[in-house]
């Protein structure tokens, strides 16, 4: 993402919150707790207070989804990367969110171990085991044994059934295509652009293996299917980094 939006979200700690409410009360598999209420977070600097974790408790969600950059770790020293992760556990906001809400995640690029890193980041199997050890992952969980963090976990209740995918769209992907100015006669592209789509057939996004995997989970039966992805998906190019 391009240097001025970084700074921006350092300065405004942006953090998406967005609540789910669903008609249907659901109860959760394997003595889950009840959901009906889901909150979303992103982009919140391990530097900066975090006020908005207090305000995801004063709503009391069943379930708080972070979908990446959780920190902003951006480094390839891996004391570094749990120095990181550390401060945002020693946050009172964070201690108060994680007693009172369950958590789950994916990662995006900063959390991840670098800004824009794809598959050629070197120690992404060691910030592999950072990530899942932080947000207490069973020793005995799949997420440990194949490639990439993607996961899915499934709720049900009342006749109904919840399903909620996490895609990993860093472990796997191929690297970026850098803008050449390509688009400069668009007037629309008034700004410096970052990158420009791939043109080829075989460039990676989530890999072949968790392709694979997710078409498998579509064919489960659900009531509600929730998707997250670190990356931008619903929006046409623009430049940056996205699923566009």
């Amino acid at each position: 993402m391009p240097e001025l939006i970084f700074e921006a979200n350092l300065v405004m700690q942006k953090l998406v919150l967005l609540l789910l409410l669903f008609s249907q009360q659901l109860v959760a598999q394997q003595s889950r707790p009840l959901i009906s209420k889901i909150a979303f977070g992103s982009c919140a600097h391990e530097n900066e207070p975090q006020p908005v974790l207090d305000l995801v408790v004063a709503h009391k969600p069943d379930l708080f989804v972070y979908l990446g950059d959780n920190i902003y770790g951006d480094t390839r020293e891996m004391k570094v990367l749990q120095s990181k992760y550390d401060k945002l556990a020693a946050k009172p906001e964070f201690q108060r969110m994680k007693k009172a809400v369950p958590i789950v995640a994916t990662w995006d690029d900063h959390d991840f171990g670098w800004n824009d890193a794809g598959r050629d980041y070197p120690f992404k199997e060691a910030s592999k085991e950072i990530f899942l050890n932080f947000f207490g992952e069973p020793k005995e969980s799949n997420r440990r044994k194949h490639a990439g963090i993607y996961t899915s976990y499934l709720y049900e209740g009342n006749g109904k059934k919840l399903q909620l995918i996490l895609l990993d769209n860093r472990s796997f992907r191929s690297r970026l295509r850098p803008y050449r100015g390509e688009y400069s006669n668009k007037p629309e592209f008034f700004y410096p652009l970052d990158y420009y789509p791939h043109q080829i057939e075989d460039s990676i996004l989530l890999g072949e293996e968790q392709w694979q995997w997710l078409e498998e989970e579509l064919k489960k039966p659900a009531d509600v299917r929730i998707i997250g992805s670190g990356s931008q998906f619903g929006i046409s190019y623009n430049g940056y980094e996205a699923w566009a």
